[in-house]
Protein backbone atom coordinates (compact mmCIF):
# COMPACT_ATOMS: atom_id res chain seq x y z
CA UNK A 1 0.00 0.00 0.00
CA UNK A 2 0.80 3.51 -0.52
CA UNK A 3 -0.18 6.35 1.08
CA UNK A 4 0.19 9.80 -0.67
CA UNK A 5 -0.27 12.89 1.86
CA UNK A 6 -2.20 15.51 0.52
CA UNK A 7 -1.73 17.62 3.29
CA UNK A 8 -3.13 18.11 6.49
CA UNK A 9 -5.63 15.03 7.22
CA UNK A 10 -6.07 14.29 3.28
CA UNK A 11 -4.28 10.93 2.04
CA UNK A 12 -4.83 8.78 -1.44
CA UNK A 13 -4.31 5.41 -0.01
CA UNK A 14 -3.01 3.33 -3.51
CA UNK A 15 -4.01 0.10 -2.44
CA UNK A 16 -2.48 -3.89 -3.31
CA UNK A 17 -4.67 -4.03 -6.15
CA UNK A 18 -4.82 -0.63 -7.90
CA UNK A 19 -7.96 0.62 -5.50
CA UNK A 20 -7.74 4.25 -4.79
CA UNK A 21 -9.01 5.39 -1.58
CA UNK A 22 -9.72 9.37 -0.80
CA UNK A 23 -9.00 9.88 2.75
CA UNK A 24 -10.96 13.46 3.73
CA UNK A 25 -9.98 15.41 0.69
CA UNK A 26 -9.40 19.04 0.95
CA UNK A 27 -8.22 19.76 -2.82
CA UNK A 28 -8.26 23.36 -2.72
CA UNK A 29 -5.49 26.02 -1.73
CA UNK A 30 -7.52 27.02 1.66
CA UNK A 31 -10.17 25.06 3.96
CA UNK A 32 -12.50 25.65 6.94
CA UNK A 33 -14.49 28.37 4.75
CA UNK A 34 -11.49 30.04 3.80
CA UNK A 35 -9.94 30.46 7.57
CA UNK A 36 -7.06 27.79 7.54
CA UNK A 37 -4.73 27.25 4.39
CA UNK A 38 -2.67 24.04 4.46
CA UNK A 39 0.92 24.23 5.75
CA UNK A 40 3.55 23.51 4.20
CA UNK A 41 2.09 24.60 0.79
CA UNK A 42 1.03 22.60 -1.44
CA UNK A 43 -0.57 22.26 -5.36
CA UNK A 44 -3.05 19.58 -5.59
CA UNK A 45 -2.96 17.77 -9.13
CA UNK A 46 -6.90 17.47 -9.39
CA UNK A 47 -7.02 15.17 -12.57
CA UNK A 48 -4.62 12.91 -11.25
CA UNK A 49 -7.39 12.00 -8.57
CA UNK A 50 -11.01 12.90 -10.24
CA UNK A 51 -11.78 9.36 -9.71
CA UNK A 52 -11.47 7.36 -6.57
CA UNK A 53 -12.91 3.62 -5.92
CA UNK A 54 -14.24 5.30 -2.76
CA UNK A 55 -13.95 8.52 -0.11
CA UNK A 56 -13.56 7.69 3.53
CA UNK A 57 -14.86 11.17 5.62
CA UNK A 58 -14.08 11.10 9.27
CA UNK A 59 -16.09 13.37 11.05
CA UNK A 60 -18.26 16.91 9.97
CA UNK A 61 -15.59 19.16 10.75
CA UNK A 62 -14.70 21.37 7.98
CA UNK A 63 -10.76 20.59 7.60
CA UNK A 64 -11.95 17.08 6.65
CA UNK A 65 -15.92 17.80 5.07
CA UNK A 66 -14.39 20.30 2.58
CA UNK A 67 -18.07 20.75 0.67
CA UNK A 68 -15.99 22.16 -2.30
CA UNK A 69 -13.15 19.51 -2.51
CA UNK A 70 -16.22 16.77 -2.63
CA UNK A 71 -18.02 18.65 -5.39
CA UNK A 72 -15.12 18.12 -7.49
CA UNK A 73 -15.71 14.41 -7.61
CA UNK A 74 -17.92 11.98 -8.94
CA UNK A 75 -21.49 11.44 -7.21
CA UNK A 76 -21.95 7.88 -7.81
CA UNK A 77 -18.36 7.38 -5.99
CA UNK A 78 -19.23 4.98 -2.59
CA UNK A 79 -18.38 7.02 0.15
CA UNK A 80 -18.17 5.96 3.64
CA UNK A 81 -18.43 8.24 6.85
CA UNK A 82 -19.25 7.68 10.98
CA UNK A 83 -23.30 7.87 11.69
CA UNK A 84 -24.12 11.87 11.57
CA UNK A 85 -27.04 12.88 9.99
CA UNK A 86 -25.74 15.76 9.47
CA UNK A 87 -23.00 14.38 7.18
CA UNK A 88 -25.67 12.63 5.40
CA UNK A 89 -27.71 15.44 4.64
CA UNK A 90 -24.92 17.35 3.26
CA UNK A 91 -23.90 14.16 1.35
CA UNK A 92 -27.55 14.37 -0.51
CA UNK A 93 -27.63 17.66 -0.90
CA UNK A 94 -24.23 17.48 -3.03
CA UNK A 95 -25.66 15.05 -5.24
CA UNK A 96 -23.78 11.95 -3.69
CA UNK A 97 -25.96 8.40 -3.98
CA UNK A 98 -23.82 5.54 -2.76
CA UNK A 99 -23.40 6.81 1.10
CA UNK A 100 -22.77 3.90 3.87
CA UNK A 101 -22.84 4.76 7.14
CA UNK A 102 -20.64 3.22 9.74
CA UNK A 103 -21.10 2.72 13.62
CA UNK A 104 -18.68 2.09 16.19
CA UNK A 105 -16.16 -1.05 14.88
CA UNK A 106 -18.45 -2.29 12.03
CA UNK A 107 -17.14 -3.34 9.17
CA UNK A 108 -17.23 -2.53 5.22
CA UNK A 109 -16.10 -3.44 1.94
CA UNK A 110 -14.17 -0.72 0.14
CA UNK A 111 -13.94 -1.43 -3.02
CA UNK A 112 -12.18 -4.57 -2.52
CA UNK A 113 -10.62 -3.22 0.49
CA UNK A 114 -11.60 -3.77 4.06
CA UNK A 115 -12.25 -0.71 5.91
CA UNK A 116 -13.24 -0.77 10.00
CA UNK A 117 -14.27 2.54 11.58
CA UNK A 118 -12.68 2.62 15.47
CA UNK A 119 -14.29 4.26 17.75
CA UNK A 120 -13.82 7.78 19.47
CA UNK A 121 -14.60 9.58 22.78
CA UNK A 122 -15.48 12.56 21.37
CA UNK A 123 -19.21 14.16 21.51
CA UNK A 124 -19.85 14.81 17.90
CA UNK A 125 -19.50 11.62 15.75
CA UNK A 126 -16.32 11.00 14.46
CA UNK A 127 -14.29 7.93 13.77
CA UNK A 128 -10.91 6.71 12.62
CA UNK A 129 -10.17 4.21 9.92
CA UNK A 130 -8.30 0.44 9.56
CA UNK A 131 -7.57 -0.06 6.09
CA UNK A 132 -6.52 -3.58 5.18
CA UNK A 133 -5.85 -4.18 1.53
CA UNK A 134 -5.02 -8.10 2.50
CA UNK A 135 -1.44 -7.53 2.19
CA UNK A 136 -0.83 -4.05 4.23
CA UNK A 137 -3.07 -3.04 7.36
CA UNK A 138 -3.00 0.99 8.39
CA UNK A 139 -4.80 2.82 11.52
CA UNK A 140 -5.62 6.21 10.74
CA UNK A 141 -6.43 7.87 13.63
CA UNK A 142 -7.47 11.09 12.62
CA UNK A 143 -9.07 13.40 14.95
CA UNK A 144 -10.02 10.52 17.31
CA UNK A 145 -9.91 11.06 20.89
CA UNK A 146 -9.44 7.30 22.18
CA UNK A 147 -8.63 5.86 25.55
CA UNK A 148 -6.31 2.90 26.36
CA UNK A 149 -9.19 0.39 25.91
CA UNK A 150 -10.20 1.37 22.67
CA UNK A 151 -6.37 0.92 22.08
CA UNK A 152 -6.09 -2.31 23.20
CA UNK A 153 -9.50 -3.16 21.06
CA UNK A 154 -7.47 -2.39 18.26
CA UNK A 155 -4.47 -4.35 19.26
CA UNK A 156 -6.23 -7.69 20.05
CA UNK A 157 -8.63 -7.09 16.82
CA UNK A 158 -5.79 -6.31 13.92
CA UNK A 159 -2.83 -7.44 15.97
CA UNK A 160 0.49 -5.51 14.90
CA UNK A 161 -0.34 -2.41 12.79
CA UNK A 162 1.88 -1.64 9.48
CA UNK A 163 1.36 1.80 9.98
CA UNK A 164 -0.47 4.08 12.01
CA UNK A 165 -1.04 7.91 11.79
CA UNK A 166 -1.27 9.46 14.67
CA UNK A 167 -2.75 12.63 16.33
CA UNK A 168 0.51 14.81 17.82
CA UNK A 169 -0.79 18.28 18.78
CA UNK A 170 -2.95 19.11 21.78
CA UNK A 171 -4.60 21.89 20.26
CA UNK A 172 -5.43 25.06 21.56
CA UNK A 173 -7.62 25.89 18.76
CA UNK A 174 -10.74 27.15 20.41
CA UNK A 175 -8.45 29.46 23.01
CA UNK A 176 -8.93 32.76 20.85
CA UNK A 177 -13.10 32.50 21.35
CA UNK A 178 -12.95 30.79 24.69
CA UNK A 179 -10.42 31.79 26.50
CA UNK A 180 -8.73 29.48 29.08
CA UNK A 181 -5.60 28.17 30.32
CA UNK A 182 -1.97 29.16 28.13
CA UNK A 183 0.33 27.02 29.78
CA UNK A 184 1.11 23.74 28.02
CA UNK A 185 -1.66 21.31 28.17
CA UNK A 186 0.13 18.43 29.92
CA UNK A 187 -2.65 16.36 30.71
CA UNK A 188 -4.04 16.03 27.04
CA UNK A 189 -0.22 15.76 25.60
CA UNK A 190 0.22 12.73 27.95
CA UNK A 191 -3.04 10.90 26.51
CA UNK A 192 -1.45 11.24 23.11
CA UNK A 193 1.94 9.71 24.19
CA UNK A 194 -0.33 7.17 25.84
CA UNK A 195 -1.31 5.92 22.95
CA UNK A 196 2.23 6.16 21.46
CA UNK A 197 3.32 4.13 23.77
CA UNK A 198 0.43 1.63 23.36
CA UNK A 199 -0.19 1.14 19.49
CA UNK A 200 1.17 -2.59 18.27
CA UNK A 201 2.65 -1.24 15.10
CA UNK A 202 5.90 -1.43 13.29
CA UNK A 203 5.80 2.14 11.53
CA UNK A 204 3.81 5.42 12.79
CA UNK A 205 3.66 8.92 11.12
CA UNK A 206 2.93 12.23 12.93
CA UNK A 207 -1.13 12.62 11.38
CA UNK A 208 -2.87 15.89 10.57
CA UNK A 209 -2.48 19.08 11.75
CA UNK A 210 -0.76 20.36 8.46
CA UNK A 211 -2.32 23.58 8.54
CA UNK A 212 -2.00 27.54 9.58
CA UNK A 213 -4.21 30.52 9.96
CA UNK A 214 -4.27 32.75 7.13
CA UNK A 215 -5.09 36.33 6.64
CA UNK A 216 -6.26 38.63 9.43
CA UNK A 217 -6.70 35.23 11.61
CA UNK A 218 -2.55 34.81 11.19
CA UNK A 219 -2.50 36.03 14.72
CA UNK A 220 -3.55 32.66 15.90
CA UNK A 221 -0.63 30.37 14.61
CA UNK A 222 1.36 31.75 17.72
CA UNK A 223 -1.13 30.74 19.89
CA UNK A 224 -3.12 27.37 18.75
CA UNK A 225 -0.21 25.29 18.83
CA UNK A 226 1.84 24.90 22.05
CA UNK A 227 3.98 21.80 20.52
CA UNK A 228 6.61 22.12 17.95
CA UNK A 229 6.30 19.12 15.46
CA UNK A 230 10.46 18.24 15.96
CA UNK A 231 9.86 17.74 19.66
CA UNK A 232 6.90 15.70 19.14
CA UNK A 233 8.76 13.55 16.44
CA UNK A 234 11.68 13.05 19.16
CA UNK A 235 8.82 12.18 22.04
CA UNK A 236 7.13 9.43 19.53
CA UNK A 237 10.51 7.66 19.77
CA UNK A 238 11.45 7.91 23.09
CA UNK A 239 7.91 6.19 23.86
CA UNK A 240 8.16 3.17 22.06
CA UNK A 241 9.64 0.30 24.15
CA UNK A 242 10.18 -1.46 20.71
CA UNK A 243 13.01 0.71 19.23
CA UNK A 244 12.75 -0.97 15.74
CA UNK A 245 9.24 0.91 15.60
CA UNK A 246 10.19 3.93 12.79
CA UNK A 247 9.10 7.53 13.47
CA UNK A 248 8.29 9.92 10.45
CA UNK A 249 6.84 13.54 9.81
CA UNK A 250 5.22 13.27 6.81
CA UNK A 251 4.14 16.68 4.75
CA UNK A 252 2.44 17.23 0.88
CA UNK A 253 3.59 15.83 -1.95
CA UNK A 254 5.17 12.50 0.63
CA UNK A 255 4.58 9.14 -0.03
CA UNK A 256 4.67 6.25 2.61
CA UNK A 257 5.48 2.90 0.60
CA UNK A 258 4.48 -0.05 2.92
CA UNK A 259 5.64 -3.34 1.93
CA UNK A 260 6.18 -6.52 3.60
CA UNK A 261 7.44 -5.40 6.98
CA UNK A 262 9.16 -1.56 6.22
CA UNK A 263 7.51 1.54 5.97
CA UNK A 264 9.78 4.18 4.06
CA UNK A 265 8.71 7.61 3.34
CA UNK A 266 9.87 9.11 -0.09
CA UNK A 267 10.19 12.81 -0.32
CA UNK A 268 7.89 14.95 -2.20
CA UNK A 269 7.06 12.51 -5.25
CA UNK A 270 3.73 12.15 -5.15
CA UNK A 271 1.81 11.83 -8.40
CA UNK A 272 -0.83 13.75 -6.78
CA UNK A 273 0.22 16.44 -5.15
CA UNK A 274 3.38 18.83 -5.18
CA UNK A 275 4.86 20.49 -2.26
CA UNK A 276 6.07 23.74 -2.38
CA UNK A 277 7.76 25.12 0.58
CA UNK A 278 9.14 23.14 3.72
CA UNK A 279 7.93 22.83 7.39
CA UNK A 280 9.52 25.39 10.09
CA UNK A 281 8.55 25.10 13.67
CA UNK A 282 9.10 28.79 14.06
CA UNK A 283 6.39 29.80 11.70
CA UNK A 284 4.21 28.93 14.88
CA UNK A 285 6.15 29.74 17.42
CA UNK A 286 3.99 29.39 20.76
CA UNK A 287 3.41 33.28 22.01
CA UNK A 288 -0.29 33.92 23.09
CA UNK A 289 0.18 37.56 24.41
CA UNK A 290 2.71 38.73 22.00
CA UNK A 291 2.00 36.93 18.61
CA UNK A 292 4.13 40.00 16.65
CA UNK A 293 6.87 39.19 19.25
CA UNK A 294 7.12 35.36 17.48
CA UNK A 295 6.67 36.57 13.94
CA UNK A 296 9.69 39.25 13.77
CA UNK A 297 12.13 39.26 12.12
CA UNK A 298 15.60 38.54 13.35
CA UNK A 299 18.82 40.43 12.58
CA UNK A 300 22.28 39.33 13.99
CA UNK A 301 23.94 42.60 13.64
CA UNK A 302 21.13 44.49 15.98
CA UNK A 303 21.59 45.87 19.02
CA UNK A 304 19.59 42.82 20.57
CA UNK A 305 22.20 40.53 19.18
CA UNK A 306 24.50 42.50 20.99
CA UNK A 307 22.76 42.51 24.24
CA UNK A 308 22.06 38.85 23.97
CA UNK A 309 26.11 38.24 24.16
CA UNK A 310 26.16 39.64 27.54
CA UNK A 311 23.25 37.77 28.32
CA UNK A 312 25.52 34.58 27.27
CA UNK A 313 28.23 35.95 28.69
CA UNK A 314 26.55 36.52 32.44
CA UNK A 315 24.64 33.09 32.25
CA UNK A 316 27.98 30.93 31.70
CA UNK A 317 29.29 32.63 34.68
CA UNK A 318 25.98 31.93 36.86
CA UNK A 319 26.08 28.17 36.32
CA UNK A 320 30.24 28.10 36.93
CA UNK A 321 28.88 28.82 40.12
CA UNK A 322 25.76 27.77 40.76
CA UNK A 323 26.50 23.80 39.91
CA UNK A 324 22.81 23.07 41.75
CA UNK A 325 21.11 24.78 39.59
CA UNK A 326 23.07 23.33 36.04
CA UNK A 327 21.92 19.61 37.38
CA UNK A 328 18.19 20.89 37.92
CA UNK A 329 18.34 21.36 34.35
CA UNK A 330 19.94 18.69 33.14
CA UNK A 331 18.23 16.17 34.87
CA UNK A 332 15.04 18.13 33.42
CA UNK A 333 16.94 17.92 29.99
CA UNK A 334 16.01 21.57 29.83
CA UNK A 335 16.29 23.56 26.60
CA UNK A 336 16.22 27.44 26.48
CA UNK A 337 14.67 29.78 23.97
CA UNK A 338 15.36 33.44 24.82
CA UNK A 339 14.28 36.05 22.48
CA UNK A 340 15.18 39.69 22.79
CA UNK A 341 12.62 42.16 21.02
CA UNK A 342 14.28 45.53 19.77
CA UNK A 343 13.93 47.09 16.59
CA UNK A 344 14.79 43.62 15.57
CA UNK A 345 14.76 40.37 17.14
CA UNK A 346 17.87 38.53 18.50
CA UNK A 347 17.63 34.38 19.39
CA UNK A 348 19.72 32.15 22.04
CA UNK A 349 19.24 28.76 21.99
CA UNK A 350 20.74 26.74 24.63
CA UNK A 351 20.72 22.94 25.46
CA UNK A 352 21.30 22.16 29.28
CA UNK A 353 20.23 18.22 28.69
CA UNK A 354 23.97 16.99 28.07
CA UNK A 355 27.06 16.65 30.04
CA UNK A 356 28.17 20.15 28.68
CA UNK A 357 26.00 23.61 27.91
CA UNK A 358 25.14 23.65 23.77
CA UNK A 359 24.80 26.75 22.39
CA UNK A 360 22.94 26.26 19.07
CA UNK A 361 22.61 28.89 16.19
CA UNK A 362 18.85 27.47 15.53
CA UNK A 363 15.99 26.30 17.91
CA UNK A 364 16.50 22.95 19.87
CA UNK A 365 12.94 21.32 19.03
CA UNK A 366 10.30 22.63 21.48
CA UNK A 367 12.28 24.28 23.92
CA UNK A 368 11.35 23.73 27.77
CA UNK A 369 11.40 27.25 28.59
CA UNK A 370 10.60 30.43 26.63
CA UNK A 371 11.17 33.89 27.67
CA UNK A 372 11.08 37.32 25.41
CA UNK A 373 11.58 40.25 26.54
CA UNK A 374 11.92 43.73 25.24
CA UNK A 375 15.26 44.94 25.09
CA UNK A 376 15.01 48.49 26.63
CA UNK A 377 13.11 46.48 29.68
CA UNK A 378 16.36 43.80 30.32
CA UNK A 379 18.83 46.58 29.96
CA UNK A 380 17.57 48.56 32.32
CA UNK A 381 17.19 46.05 34.31
CA UNK A 382 21.04 45.18 34.00
CA UNK A 383 21.92 49.36 35.03
CA UNK A 384 19.84 49.26 38.28
CA UNK A 385 17.31 51.59 36.28
CA UNK A 386 14.24 49.30 36.84
CA UNK A 387 13.24 46.00 38.54
CA UNK A 388 12.23 42.66 37.32
CA UNK A 389 8.05 43.82 38.87
CA UNK A 390 8.64 46.51 36.20
CA UNK A 391 8.69 44.09 33.29
CA UNK A 392 6.59 42.05 34.73
CA UNK A 393 3.80 44.37 35.67
CA UNK A 394 4.90 45.96 32.63
CA UNK A 395 4.04 43.22 30.38
CA UNK A 396 7.83 43.60 28.87
CA UNK A 397 8.23 39.95 29.21
CA UNK A 398 6.57 36.62 28.24
CA UNK A 399 7.51 32.99 29.58
CA UNK A 400 6.09 30.10 28.84
CA UNK A 401 7.25 26.25 30.30
CA UNK A 402 6.88 22.95 28.31
CA UNK A 403 9.21 21.01 31.06
CA UNK A 404 8.49 17.01 31.02
CA UNK A 405 10.44 14.27 30.89
CA UNK A 406 10.34 10.62 29.59
CA UNK A 407 10.55 7.88 31.85
CA UNK A 408 10.16 3.82 31.00
CA UNK A 409 7.44 5.11 28.79
CA UNK A 410 5.75 8.04 30.98
CA UNK A 411 5.58 11.55 31.18
CA UNK A 412 7.43 12.82 34.30
CA UNK A 413 6.29 16.41 35.40
CA UNK A 414 8.34 18.60 37.96
CA UNK A 415 5.34 18.42 40.34
CA UNK A 416 6.29 21.19 43.29
CA UNK A 417 9.70 21.33 41.72
CA UNK A 418 10.29 25.04 40.57
CA UNK A 419 12.69 25.18 37.64
CA UNK A 420 13.21 28.76 37.22
CA UNK A 421 13.60 31.05 34.42
CA UNK A 422 17.30 30.60 33.37
CA UNK A 423 17.04 34.96 32.85
CA UNK A 424 15.92 35.59 36.73
CA UNK A 425 18.98 33.61 37.99
CA UNK A 426 21.21 35.66 35.83
CA UNK A 427 20.15 38.88 38.05
CA UNK A 428 17.71 37.88 40.63
CA UNK A 429 15.21 39.54 41.71
CA UNK A 430 17.06 40.65 45.18
CA UNK A 431 19.99 41.81 43.01
CA UNK A 432 17.91 43.25 40.89
CA UNK A 433 16.06 45.45 44.24
CA UNK A 434 19.27 46.15 45.28
CA UNK A 435 20.68 47.54 42.50
CA UNK A 436 17.65 49.95 41.84
CA UNK A 437 17.81 51.47 45.51
CA UNK A 438 21.53 51.32 45.67
CA UNK A 439 20.93 53.93 42.87
CA UNK A 440 18.54 56.11 44.69
CA UNK A 441 20.34 56.58 47.94
CA UNK A 442 22.46 59.67 46.27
Amino acid sequence: MKIHVLGHASYVAVCRDGQILLIDPALRSSHQEGLLAFYPARTVLRRAISAPNCILLSHRHMDHFDAGSLAMLPRHVPVFCPRDGQMLGALSSLGFTNVTQLGDWQEANAAGVTVVATRSLAEAPECGFIIDDGRTRIWNQVDTVVSPAIVERINRNFGELDLALLRWQPLLDILPSNGGDVSFPYAAYAEILQTVSETRTRAMALGACGFRYRGAAAWINHLAFPQSRARAARDFRAMRRDRRTTVDVIDPGDIIDVTGKTARVRRNVSEFVRRRERWDDSQLMFCPWRPRWASMQRAPQSSAATLLRDVKRRLVAMLRHNTTLRELYRAWEVTYHLRVIGTAAADLFVDFSGKHIRFGSTPFPGASIQCFVKEAALRGVFRGDITWDRVVLGGDIFQWHRIYRLRRAQMELPVQLEIPNPLFMIIDDATAWNQYHAQRRV
